[in-house]
């Protein structure tokens, strides 16, 4: 185990000089076994009460952000950390919330209660690590394991089976057959979701290192979060296509996005805009994908006057989306998909070479402008317009470097001037 920022250690010293066990608990514990160099969450589980907690750190900043779960969130130098008391719960017949929530005094009973073996691990500097269900077992073969009976968890809280994938994806983890199973099992429950908690959870899928092959097992527990990808608007074919475009395409939420998209929401793009709607995307991020959608019939050639005009109306960044995407998806081994593939990849290069020579894309990129036309060749009105648009084509073109000298000669001989 690395060593523990001095903040959390304070924590724990601050808690047992009150009278108090405490312990490291969760996914902090699941990292530091795994080497991760840089943890941003750290909780602590106590046998303080809420109220004990706030005594124990008096004088610190503190919130009480944990509801009737007793969290107490306190910065002690700069660093966040969470204190809950052992709690054991009961009851959950929204199939996401305890009915009762039940502070206890044993650490045995809050490890028991958590979702996976991975994360109900402790830790002590001075007892080591303290695992009562295999969670370092799990670890060690890279399993994701429900802790007890996978059905009864996943009917407790159906937003467990979403960890369960991103878990799966982020950590490039196996998940366990019988929690597997239970998944398949209940994945009815996902329906009852919030929309904010199923929008997250499946982000965070999607760009771990492992979601095409976690989308291409569990198809059918992610049709029962996005009921507008069951069969038939896309079958399990489909989904395997997805999977196998996923695991090409960088870890972008965007890309991501448009990618679990791009085949089963048909060509209006209505479908999929309801989708992000109801899952409440951020604005840009929906902006992005829906724009992307539109471009799955656009033709791409491997040419140089081709991408700058790809790249002119789409923009560099989206035009090499465009790319990505069409070629994770020109799937299959025949030679028209090898071909095609090849073009793509020989047009992704060249766009790649175009970007990074700073190519003329757009008006505010000419070496002239508005008040060059109108200084140096007396164009007024309308005509500055069309001018600076013919001087685009023509970059565009190739028919005319983007100088200033240059354009402003190749405005003169233009036909389309007003003299």
């Amino acid at each position: 185990m690395g060593n523990l920022p001095p903040q959390v250690n304070q924590a724990l010293a601050l808690l047992e000089g009150a009278g108090f066990e405490a312990f490291l608990v969760g996914g902090a514990v699941r990292d530091l076994l795994r080497g991760v160099q840089v943890i941003e969450d750290w909780d602590v589980a106590t046998n303080a009460r809420p109220e004990q907690i706030r005594a124990a750190f008096a004088g610190w900043p503190l919130a009480d952000t944990g509801g009737r779960h007793g969290t107490v969130t306190v910065r002690l130098d700069g660093q966040r950390l969470e204190i809950t008391p052992y709690r054991v719960e009961a009851g959950y017949s929204d199939h996401r919330h305890p009915d009762a929530v039940r502070f206890v005094p044993s650490l045995r009973e809050d490890l028991a209660r958590r979702d996976f073996t991975v994360n109900a691990l402790a830790y002590h500097p001075r007892t080591g690590v303290i695992d009562l269900v295999g969670g370092r077992r799990d670890l060690a073969r890279g399993l994701i394991r429900c802790v007890g009976e996978p059905e009864a968890r996943f009917r407790e809280d159906g937003l467990r089976m979403l960890r369960a994938l991103r878990f799966a994806s982020t950590l490039s983890f196996r998940i366990e057959d019988a929690t597997a199973r239970g998944m398949e099992q209940n994945r009815a429950f996902l329906t009852e979701l919030a929309a904010e908690r199923v929008r997250d959870e499946l982000t965070g899928l999607l760009c771990g290192p492992s979601a095409g092959r976690v989308v291409a097992r569990f198809w059918r527990v992610l049709a029962g979060a996005l009921p507008e990808l069951a069969p038939p608007a896309l079958g399990r074919r489909g989904w395997r296509r997805v999977g196998r475009a996923l695991a090409t395409l960088p870890p972008q939420p965007a890309l991501r996005w448009t990618a679990l998209l791009w085949e089963g929401t048909g060509p209006s793009g209505a479908l999929a805009e309801g989708m992000l709607a109801r899952l409440r995307l951020d604005r840009r991020t929906r902006a992005g994908v829906l724009r992307l959608l539109q471009g799955r019939t656009v033709p791409i050639q491997a040419g140089r006057k081709p991408l700058r005009r790809l790249a002119s109306r789409w923009g560099g960044e989206a035009a090499g989306q465009l790319l990505a995407l069409q070629e994770a998806f020109t799937q299959g081994s025949g030679p028209r998909a090898r071909r095609r593939r090849a073009e793509l990849q020989r047009a992704g290069a060249l766009l790649e070479g175009l970007l990074r020579a700073g190519a003329c894309l757009s008006l505010r990129e000419l070496a002239v402008d508005g008040h060059d036309l109108m200084t140096a060749l007396g164009l007024r009105g309308q005509a500055v317009g069309r001018a600076l648009q013919a001087c685009l084509e023509a970059v565009l073109e190739e028919q005319v470097a983007n100088d200033r000298a240059d354009l402003l000669a190749f405005v003169r001989g233009w036909k389309g001037i007003d003299r």
